[in-house]
């Protein structure tokens, strides 16, 4: 599935998906009450605010699926049944979600939310203590910051 999300999502690991776009609220509706297109095969979006069940999920698990099979075709890949395929695209998306709400700002005690620089430091250690390297673009919720977050390993 990695070469699937790579050139479908534009990334290559798991955690990428911390700077993922979420579907818009509005694209999520229009779709849902019938006004709308849904999710475009060209630009895929997951609606991270909810679980693979969700209509819109469903659908973009469904374009994936297609897309596979393709690439399941064009790169002469074992043949896997469409439900195989579907399972892999959820457990996917499941890790996906996990880091994308890892990078969300936590509500602190006080009501407000955590700064980018909190939500740095909190991601730059693991469970161990120890530092991890990545280097976070900007994130949908920090727009009015003109800066990349960058942790570096000492």
């Amino acid at each position: 599935f990695r070469e699937l999300f790579k050139g479908t999502f534009h990334v290559t690991k798991d955690e990428d998906f911390m700077t993922h776009i979420t579907a818009s609220l509005d694209a999520i509706l229009s779709f849902r009450y019938g006004t709308g297109p849904g999710p475009n095969p060209l630009e895929l979006h997951w609606d991270m605010e909810t679980t693979h069940t969700s209509e819109w999920n469903q659908k973009v698990i469904d374009l994936l699926c297609s897309q596979y099979t393709i690439l399941q075709q064009k790169n002469q890949w074992t043949i896997r049944s469409q439900e195989s395929i579907r399972e892999d695209i959820k457990q996917k998306f499941t890790q996906c979600c996990k880091c994308w709400t890892k990078a969300r700002p936590c509500i602190l005690s006080d009501g407000m939310h955590e700064l980018p620089r909190h939500v740095e430091a909190r991601l730059s250690e693991n469970e161990a203590g120890e530092m991890q390297v990545f280097c976070l673009k900007i994130l949908p919720w920090q727009a009015d910051f003109c800066h990349e977050m960058k942790i570096i390993d000492k």
